[in-house]
């Protein structure tokens, strides 16, 4: 099943000649999104997962990803809406941790 997540105003507002449609609603597609929208493009972002899972979820945002963010000028805010990430740990399907590490100072490395 693929839900819909998001998409531009009414193509009318645009008058775009085409819409884009976006696979994913990660950090790339959701970023594609923001960019087309300021862009005036209309847009529709498409994903398979669940929109809002009952155990919750996460995006990592890597050096590169915040990069992108940056020179887009909305890493700022994006950070001051995450929190950071402290240990990572590794499970098995049976839940057995099988690793363990401090995930911010492998990263400032």
């Amino acid at each position: 099943m693929i839900a819909r997540i998001t998409e531009s105003p009414p193509p009318s507002q645009y008058g775009s000649p085409f819409r884009v449609i976006i696979v994913g609603a990660a950090m790339a597609g959701l970023t594609l999104a923001h960019c087309l929208d300021k862009a005036g493009i209309d847009y529709l972002v498409l994903d398979k997962g669940i929109v809002a899972t009952p155990f919750g979820t996460t995006i990592t945002l890597q050096p590169h990803g915040c990069r992108i963010l940056h020179q887009l000028g909305i890493l700022d805010d994006v950070l001051d809406s995450c929190s950071t990430m402290g240990k990572c740990y590794y499970s098995a399907p049976d839940g057995h941790c099988f690793l363990e590490n401090d995930f911010i100072p492998i990263v400032k490395k």
